[in-house]
């Protein structure tokens, strides 16, 4: 977080990142937190193969789509229901969390800021999960602020000409997806 407050201090004309109100600041921090230590221990949760229980929304999530990778998956249309089911508690949540006055109807792709980027980097290869997978994980129509917290940064020029190529995402989830059913 420091290189982002510095970011935002150095540059305060430019896009910020952070809000300059400090609770909201202060929600953008946890929420950041929170997003980096679920991330970083799902990635342990994936390549040490253990089943550790959480009640946490976002890991449950993540290993609810972890299970649509299992070999020899059985019940896929109930695990992908569960998943539709955690994202909108989740969404729910954020919705409560962070705009406690009404959430926006899509997020402005002009005005992200790092909690918005953190969301992207977790959940921002969905559609070569989906597919891979051959099934439908983020749904526009049950989860709109999710759906649109994905698609915003791909309307920032330097992110859409940045990003890695879908077919080779594609690539990635297939080879990780062959690498786990042969172990």
């Amino acid at each position: 977080m420091a290189e982002e407050e510095y970011l935002d201090e150095a540059w305060p004309t430019g896009p910020q990142l952070l809000p300059k109100e400090p609770y909201l600041r202060a929600k953008v921090r946890f929420g950041v937190a929170y997003i980096s230590q679920v991330f970083i221990y799902f990635i342990g949760f994936l390549l040490s193969g253990r089943n550790v229980h959480h009640y946490l929304v976002l890991v449950q999530t993540l290993q609810t789509v972890s299970k649509l990778y299992e070999p020899n998956n059985e019940g896929q249309e109930k695990i992908v229901e569960e998943v539709h089911e955690k994202l909108k508690i989740l969404e729910d949540g954020v919705k409560k969390f962070y705009f406690p006055e009404g959430s926006p109807v899509h997020i402005d792709a002009e005005k992200l800021g790092i909690l918005d980027i953190m969301v992207f980097a977790t959940f921002g290869g969905y559609k070569a999960q989906e597919q891979v997978l051959g099934v439908k994980i983020i749904d526009a129509e049950q989860t709109p602020l999710i759906f649109s917290w994905l698609q915003a940064p791909n309307e920032v020029s330097v992110i859409k000409e940045s990003a890695v190529p879908h077919d080779h995402l594609v690539g990635l989830r297939q080879f990780l997806t062959q690498s786990a059913g042969s172990q």
